[in-house]
């Protein structure tokens, strides 16, 4: 064995050990939004006593929640989302955009805080196998994430 070989190999585990730690390890690769799952944190969600928006803004933010949320929960059905190293690749049925992302934040080990190439800073957290994040839109809607099979 050549004497470099020790030393080769201990700079592979090393650096293989070091892209462990990473933050944000856990967050690379394929997700769908796991539709049932969301369904059933949104139900809990809602049977919860929360204080609601009052007034004529209230009511109209609520009857937004309640037509939009169904209807971005059928989108939501055909999304598949890839988070690379530098990447986040959003598709739906095959179409799709890539986003370059930084790692803006990683307050513990199971959150991350993104900022995307546009500005926008999106939280990403590991609930057990999940990623729960909120999708920003005209209604926006914490979703659950669960592996693309």
């Amino acid at each position: 064995m050549p004497r470099s070989a020790p030393l080769t190999l201990l700079l592979v585990v090393v650096t293989l050990l070091a892209g462990c730690n990473s933050p944000g390890r856990w967050l690379r690769g394929k997700w769908v939004v796991d539709l049932d799952y969301t369904r059933e944190q949104l139900q809990q969600a809602e049977a919860r006593p929360v204080a609601k928006p009052e007034g004529l803004g209230g009511v109209l933010e609520n009857l937004a929640h309640d037509i939009a949320a169904p209807l971005v929960m059928r989108t939501l059905g055909k999304v598949q989302i890839t988070f690379t190293e530098t990447e986040i690749v959003t598709t739906v049925e095959g179409n799709g955009k890539a986003t370059p992302y930084e790692i803006v934040e990683t307050p513990d080990r199971n959150t991350v805080i993104l900022k995307k190439a546009d500005g926008e800073v999106q939280t990403f957290e590991r609930v057990g196998e999940r990623i729960r994040t909120t999708m920003s839109g005209a209604v926006p809607l914490v979703v659950y994430l669960k592996r693309a099979e």
